[in-house]
Protein backbone atom coordinates (compact mmCIF):
# COMPACT_ATOMS: atom_id res chain seq x y z
CA UNK A 1 0.00 0.00 0.00
CA UNK A 2 2.83 2.41 0.75
CA UNK A 3 4.17 1.79 -2.76
CA UNK A 4 0.89 3.05 -4.21
CA UNK A 5 0.98 6.12 -1.97
CA UNK A 6 4.60 6.81 -2.93
CA UNK A 7 3.75 6.52 -6.62
CA UNK A 8 0.79 8.87 -6.27
CA UNK A 9 3.03 11.47 -4.57
CA UNK A 10 5.51 11.12 -7.43
CA UNK A 11 2.78 11.47 -10.02
CA UNK A 12 0.80 14.16 -8.18
CA UNK A 13 3.43 16.18 -6.34
CA UNK A 14 0.89 18.70 -5.08
CA UNK A 15 -0.55 16.05 -2.74
CA UNK A 16 2.35 16.50 -0.32
CA UNK A 17 1.44 20.14 0.29
CA UNK A 18 -2.30 19.60 0.65
CA UNK A 19 -3.65 19.74 4.19
CA UNK A 20 -4.20 16.41 5.85
CA UNK A 21 -7.53 15.39 7.29
CA UNK A 22 -8.22 17.27 10.50
CA UNK A 23 -9.72 15.37 13.40
CA UNK A 24 -10.40 16.53 16.97
CA UNK A 25 -7.41 14.46 18.11
CA UNK A 26 -4.99 16.05 15.62
CA UNK A 27 -6.24 19.56 16.50
CA UNK A 28 -5.74 18.89 20.22
CA UNK A 29 -2.29 17.43 19.67
CA UNK A 30 -1.27 20.35 17.44
CA UNK A 31 -2.42 22.83 20.11
CA UNK A 32 -0.53 20.95 22.83
CA UNK A 33 2.64 20.83 20.74
CA UNK A 34 2.41 24.55 19.97
CA UNK A 35 1.84 25.49 23.62
CA UNK A 36 4.62 23.17 24.84
CA UNK A 37 7.10 24.61 22.34
CA UNK A 38 6.25 28.18 23.39
CA UNK A 39 6.59 27.28 27.07
CA UNK A 40 9.97 25.60 26.53
CA UNK A 41 11.25 28.61 24.60
CA UNK A 42 9.88 31.46 26.76
CA UNK A 43 9.09 29.98 30.18
CA UNK A 44 5.61 30.01 31.68
CA UNK A 45 2.87 31.79 29.76
CA UNK A 46 0.82 34.17 31.87
CA UNK A 47 -2.60 35.28 30.62
CA UNK A 48 -2.45 39.02 29.87
CA UNK A 49 -5.76 39.41 31.69
CA UNK A 50 -3.95 38.53 34.95
CA UNK A 51 -1.43 41.38 34.64
CA UNK A 52 -3.85 43.87 36.17
CA UNK A 53 -3.83 41.90 39.42
CA UNK A 54 -0.20 40.78 39.27
CA UNK A 55 1.23 44.28 38.72
CA UNK A 56 -1.47 46.08 40.68
CA UNK A 57 -2.23 48.48 37.85
CA UNK A 58 -5.34 49.47 35.97
CA UNK A 59 -6.57 47.72 32.85
CA UNK A 60 -5.67 50.82 30.81
CA UNK A 61 -2.08 50.74 32.13
CA UNK A 62 -1.80 47.07 31.16
CA UNK A 63 -2.86 47.97 27.61
CA UNK A 64 -0.27 50.79 27.55
CA UNK A 65 2.49 48.43 28.68
CA UNK A 66 1.50 45.87 26.05
CA UNK A 67 1.30 48.52 23.29
CA UNK A 68 4.74 49.87 24.25
CA UNK A 69 6.20 46.42 23.48
CA UNK A 70 7.77 46.18 26.93
CA UNK A 71 6.57 42.59 27.24
CA UNK A 72 6.68 39.67 24.83
CA UNK A 73 3.09 38.79 23.98
CA UNK A 74 2.11 35.51 22.34
CA UNK A 75 -1.36 34.91 20.97
CA UNK A 76 -2.63 31.40 21.44
CA UNK A 77 -6.14 30.43 20.40
CA UNK A 78 -7.24 34.06 20.31
CA UNK A 79 -5.97 34.94 23.81
CA UNK A 80 -2.88 36.99 24.66
CA UNK A 81 -0.23 35.55 26.96
CA UNK A 82 2.85 37.26 28.37
CA UNK A 83 6.06 35.29 28.67
CA UNK A 84 7.54 34.70 32.09
CA UNK A 85 10.99 35.86 30.98
CA UNK A 86 9.74 39.20 29.66
CA UNK A 87 7.62 39.86 32.76
CA UNK A 88 10.54 39.18 35.10
CA UNK A 89 12.87 41.45 33.10
CA UNK A 90 10.19 44.16 32.97
CA UNK A 91 9.73 44.11 36.74
CA UNK A 92 13.52 44.24 37.23
CA UNK A 93 13.68 47.31 34.95
CA UNK A 94 11.00 49.02 37.01
CA UNK A 95 12.96 48.38 40.20
CA UNK A 96 16.30 49.54 38.77
CA UNK A 97 14.79 52.69 37.30
CA UNK A 98 13.18 53.50 40.68
CA UNK A 99 9.81 53.58 38.99
CA UNK A 100 6.96 52.13 40.92
CA UNK A 101 4.00 50.24 39.70
CA UNK A 102 1.12 52.30 41.05
CA UNK A 103 -1.41 50.52 43.20
CA UNK A 104 -5.08 51.28 42.67
CA UNK A 105 -6.23 54.27 44.78
CA UNK A 106 -8.08 52.25 47.40
CA UNK A 107 -4.98 50.18 48.14
CA UNK A 108 -2.73 53.24 48.28
CA UNK A 109 -4.96 54.97 50.82
CA UNK A 110 -5.14 51.82 52.95
CA UNK A 111 -1.37 51.47 52.79
CA UNK A 112 -0.84 55.13 53.80
CA UNK A 113 -3.20 54.76 56.76
CA UNK A 114 -1.47 51.56 57.85
CA UNK A 115 1.96 53.25 57.65
CA UNK A 116 0.76 56.28 59.62
CA UNK A 117 -0.78 54.02 62.26
CA UNK A 118 2.40 51.93 62.55
CA UNK A 119 4.52 55.11 62.94
CA UNK A 120 2.27 56.23 65.80
CA UNK A 121 2.64 52.86 67.49
CA UNK A 122 6.43 52.96 67.16
CA UNK A 123 6.55 56.45 68.80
Amino acid sequence: MSNTADKSFETFGFLESTPKRSTPFTRVMDAIRELTAATEKHGALIPAAFLEQILGVSKQRVHQILNEDKLVVLTFMGKNYVTEDSLVSYVKTINTDDKRVNLPKGRVETFKRAMAYSKEIVK
